[in-house]
């Protein structure tokens, strides 16, 4: 987990004073370790279990930065309505857009309510698309997908399908890297 949060935190470029939203924060500790570790200025999570986001403000709370670390019932395809006295410099979301049900929706929301000039990085387990994968393969992968689907309700989505929704929420500049032999290690390799 440590190492994914960095992954993402260094792709989103976070140094001192930024101001990070985190969609889909889960239980919080990577807005802690945002805040310890790059020292931006205020981490704020976003997360539609009230649960969650009790525990992590706890969790906030007990590492003494609650002045700096934030988390707030919210649906992501609503940041303007969410977070309106918040103008982030930059966005980001650790395995967590797989389970938006409107990736669209979620990143167009993200960009308006991004500063200009401002940074998103994400990462998800995605569908790198194979074309010279045979047809087992492709359709293992698919049934894969599917039954995470079912079971899960995450949206695999393949890599291209992310890489057109970036573009078409208005961010430029996008790029794609596997870190999955750097931080799955055994796991990727199977």
């Amino acid at each position: 987990s440590a190492a994914l949060c960095a992954a993402v935190a260094e792709a989103a470029g976070l140094r001192s004073g930024d101001v990070v939203v985190n969609i889909g924060s889960g239980l919080g500790q990577p807005d802690v370790d945002f805040v310890e570790h790059f020292g931006v200025a205020r981490s704020v999570g976003v997360n539609v279990h009230a649960g969650q986001v009790a525990y992590a403000n706890a969790r906030a709370r007990q590492a003494g930065l609650a002045h700096a670390v934030e988390h707030r019932v919210a649906d992501a395809c609503t940041l303007d309505r969410a977070l309106p006295d918040i103008e982030p410099n930059r966005l980001v979301a650790i395995e967590s857009l797989a389970e938006m049900p409107d990736l669209d929706a979620v990143l167009r929301a993200g960009f308006a309510r991004l500063c200009p000039g401002g940074t998103i990085a994400f990462c998800d387990v995605s569908l790198r698309p194979d074309r010279r994968a045979g047809l087992l393969r492709r359709v293992l992968g698919a049934t894969l997908a599917r039954t995470t689907a079912a079971l899960y309700g995450d949206a695999w989505r393949s890599t291209d399908v992310y890489v057109e929704a970036v573009r078409a929420a208005g961010f430029v500049d996008v790029a794609v890297r596997s870190i999955g032999a750097d931080v799955y290690g055994p796991t990727f390799r199977h």
